[in-house]
């Protein structure tokens, strides 16, 4: 099904004001509402934005135009202890090797040169002659690291929102990550990095090298040993409390066991009585291969 462009425009435009006043209610303290609101409503301008005929498009060099919604929050420096929801959409368009960015009213902000553009927060991720390089949002574009990736990979959490402060990146076949301004925090050595982007409670990522598994924090240093041949973070209720806890399952090859935070908020010893259930268990035991 496709919509007329003067009515899908009517219809996009009644949905950026939704997005605009449910983004208010973060700032306003109403945060789950805010946080499910916006995904519910981004995932709507997205849907719409492909059932939109673009036959009558005045803008001959918007070509291949893809709507890309850009969300994150960050700390409110007026009011101490409040969070503002930041919600911006853009168009990148073009074609293959020969990409630029428009603003939501279409202005051009990057011209058609790039093989690939990521918007961030706060930088720009571009790619050039086959690799990726962070630029700044100013007016000269200017470069903010000499480093050179061959991919970049924003994690965004399921509401559409950029949930961790690193940026992952990839270079050699290498994994590591970057801040929002394209500076190394955590060099590309692992095999694995999987960025934790929903667990508060214990904000680590997992890491693998060499076949084994552990865990890092957001500074790059080993928190769970990076010896086990399968770890995972769950999330489990505490049965003295009632209260939601975080748990890294381990599989050490013979057995299943659990770690969790001690009082000082460091891994525990491994617990060989906390166990995950028996599907888990059946679902992610590695099968053993002959050497």
């Amino acid at each position: 099904m496709t919509i007329k462009k003067n009515e899908g425009e009517t219809i996009l435009t009644i949905c950026k004001g939704g997005l605009i006043a449910i983004a208010l209610c973060g700032t306003f303290g109403v945060y789950t509402f805010a946080e499910n609101g916006l995904g519910a409503l981004a995932n709507s301008v997205d849907a719409l934005a492909d059932m939109i005929d673009d036959t009558e498009i005045a803008y001959t060099d918007m070509v291949n135009a893809q709507l890309t919604i850009l969300y994150y929050t960050e700390p409110d420096e007026e009011n101490a202890g409040n969070t503002l929801h930041r919600y911006k959409q853009y168009y990148i368009a073009g074609e293959e090797g020969s990409w630029g960015l428009y603003d939501a009213s279409r202005n051009q902000i990057l011209p058609n040169v790039y093989q690939g553009i990521i918007v961030l927060p706060y930088a720009y991720a571009l790619k050039e002659d086959g690799v990726w390089r962070f630029y700044a949002k100013n007016e000269e574009v200017s470069l903010l690291s000499d480093e050179e990736w061959d991919e970049v990979l924003p994690e965004i959490n399921h509401n559409g929102k950029y949930s961790t402060k690193l940026i992952g990146v990839c270079r050699d076949n290498l994994y590591g990550a970057v801040d929002q301004y394209g500076q190394v925090v955590i060099q590309p050595r692992w095999d694995e990095y999987q960025l934790n982007t929903f667990n508060t409670l214990w904000p680590l990522s997992r890491v693998k090298k060499d076949g084994y598994y552990g865990f890092i924090d957001d500074e790059g240093d080993v928190i769970v040993d990076v010896e086990w041949l399968y770890a995972a973070m769950e999330t489990i209720v505490d049965e003295e409390t009632g209260s939601d806890m975080a748990v890294i399952y381990v599989y050490d090859g013979q057995r299943w066991g659990g770690i969790v935070q001690n009082d000082r908020g460091n891994p525990s010893r491994v617990d060989w009585d906390l166990v995950p259930d028996e599907k888990y268990r059946a679902e992610h035991t590695p099968v053993a291969t002959e050497e």
